[in-house]
């Protein structure tokens, strides 16, 4: 039995002992105890209307990482595990593409790297 392999399991009970009796053992707790998933909502929904925010939901957070991840050359892959997702068709729904994102796709076919939203694409019409 190799001693080095049994190392890592054995630390990380370690460090998470350690932070159970310091910290308890939920993540988000008052005094030891969980804090409810009400109280957690309500927490949520008075800190967006604070912020002007209102029915923000707590999932839009990781839309917006996810379309941020790939804005900065993120690959799909490591955005998906970075954020949970487990196919591609769930990546997929969650992927926000807005006409900044849109802008930038026509920009790079095109070879004009100083295209902007403010410059209007001509709209599709149908040919008779």
């Amino acid at each position: 039995m190799n001693p080095q392999r049994n190392r890592a399991p054995r630390e990380h009970f370690s460090v998470n002992k350690r932070w159970e009796q310091r910290d308890g053992l939920y993540v988000f707790h008052r005094s030891g105890q969980p804090i409810g998933i009400s109280a957690i909502r309500s927490a949520w929904r008075r800190a967006t209307r604070r912020a002007g925010l209102d029915g923000r939901l707590v999932h839009d957070l990781r839309r917006s990482a996810a379309r941020d991840f790939r804005r900065v050359g993120v690959s799909e892959g490591e955005v998906m595990r970075l954020c949970g997702w487990e196919t591609s068709s769930m990546f997929r729904r969650s992927d926000i593409i807005d006409e900044q994102d849109l802008a930038r796709a026509v920009a790079k076919r095109f070879g004009n790297d100083k295209l902007t939203t403010a410059q209007r694409l001509p709209k599709a019409s149908r040919i008779p």
